[in-house]
């Protein structure tokens, strides 16, 4: 189980499902600069009012899908920034979805920065 769920486990029940979900959501570059992608994606699974959803965008530039580092977590929002990339990385993102009961991921999506 990993830190997250941990953490998620500790404030919102001891019944938190983080098995590794199966791909369930979509997720879409909507902005990039030389050094931030804007990324956003579907909560229609998660859309519960009386739940807390924390969202943990993953992130990896080996260009082999295998290094994945935690760039941020935020709580029930469906778009973020990643800002602080170097121009001209490709970069890799997946966002995983946690709620009450209920985990899911997004596909994974290939994006490079720009380059000055």
């Amino acid at each position: 189980m990993s830190d997250l769920c941990n953490e998620l486990e500790s404030l919102l029940c001891p019944h938190i499902s983080c098995a590794d979900p199966e791909i369930s959501e979509e997720l879409n570059v909507t902005d990039v600069t030389q050094t931030s992608v804007s990324l956003s994606w579907s909560t229609g699974k998660t859309q519960h009012i009386d739940y807390i959803e924390i969202h943990r965008i993953e992130i990896d530039s080996s260009g082999s899908a295998t290094e994945w580092t935690r760039a941020v977590s935020t709580s029930s929002h469906s778009s973020h920034t990643v800002m602080s990339l170097t121009a001209g990385t490709n970069y890799e993102f997946y966002v995983q979805i946690f709620s009450y009961n209920y985990s899911a991921k997004t596909n994974i999506i290939k994006v490079e920065t720009g380059i000055r």
